[in-house]
């Protein structure tokens, strides 16, 4: 199975936020102080909404 690069050449495929790197360009809830720890939690605790 190919890795799914982002536009900006990230591997997103081990991380089940769907658009993890954009926590880096856009971090959550606006916060430009947002650390690293943060983000790396943020889009390591992402669940999908069950249909």
């Amino acid at each position: 199975m190919a890795a799914r690069l982002t536009e900006h050449g990230y591997n997103e495929s081990n991380v089940p936020h769907p658009r993890a790197s954009a926590l880096i360009f856009w971090p959550p809830n606006g916060d430009q102080d947002t650390t690293a720890e943060q983000i790396v939690d943020t889009a390591l605790s992402y669940r999908p909404v069950g249909l």
